[in-house]
């Protein structure tokens, strides 16, 4: 997750602290109550979808190496020893050539091929010490590269829906504190030391100091900005 989102979800449980701590004030205001809910269940979907995130970041990558490169072994291992038995055997290197396409796909298909391909000829294999179960071997192989393509995908298709959940969850917590800003304004009007708590808890400051150092404007990552109370033409 982006350091801003993390920044923003910090904010948010700052607020909530706010929330808590100021319960009499917030009382008052049914409205305030609403917002605070819809905040505090805002700050419960963030820490899911940051876990669903990292847990789907984690998934596939090292299954997806471990079975590519065992795959790669077995595959190579064919193609060497096919090449010595050509001598002798015209015609089986062109059965066992290492797959020119690159991708995964095109080992699994290689792995299954070359496993089909060497049952005619599994004794002049194994009579230069291929082990005794390296068909099974290969078809095990890109069975699993295989599988781990899948969860690659499932883990890409995880974390596009948990970047999009994340912004739709960080947007409704943004609106919840432009509300409660508003509210919590008119009812510390008077009270300058607990306003000076409220701006500390809604302050997003690592965005402020990345805007400030390059010179840009704040992006939406920043703090929602503060809307003055409408004037009531009342002094206090």
């Amino acid at each position: 997750m982006k350091t801003t989102h993390m920044s923003r979800i910090e904010m948010f449980k700052r607020v909530c602290t706010f929330g808590e701590k100021h319960g009499d004030l917030f009382n008052q205001s049914p409205v305030a109550r609403e917002h605070l809910a819809t905040l505090a269940n805002v700050v419960n979907q963030l820490s899911e979808h940051a876990a669903t995130r990292m847990w789907a970041a984690r998934g596939g990558k090292s299954p997806r190496a471990a079975a590519q490169k065992e795959l790669r072994q077995q595959l190579k291992a064919v193609v060497r020893t096919a090449r010595i038995l050509a001598a002798g055997a015209p015609g089986l290197e062109d059965r066992f050539r290492y797959p020119d396409q690159k991708s995964d796909q095109a080992l699994v298909i290689a792995g299954r091929l070359f496993a089909r391909e060497a049952e005619p000829y599994k004794d002049l294999f194994l009579s230069r010490s291929l082990p005794p179960t390296f068909i099974d071997d290969l078809k095990a192989a890109a069975d699993r590269l295989e599988a781990a393509l899948r969860e690659d995908e499932e883990s890409r298709s995880d974390r596009v829906d948990a970047r999009l959940g994340t912004r739709d969850v960080m947007a409704s917590g943004t609106a919840a504190v432009r509300q409660l800003d508003v509210i919590v304004r008119n009812q510390l009007h008077g009270d300058p030391a607990a306003l000076e708590g409220w701006e500390r808890a809604r302050r997003v400051a690592p965005q402020a100091r990345a805007s400030a150092t390059t010179g840009g404007e704040a992006t939406s990552e920043a703090a929602p900005a503060p809307e003055k109370p409408a004037e009531t033409g009342v002094t206090s």
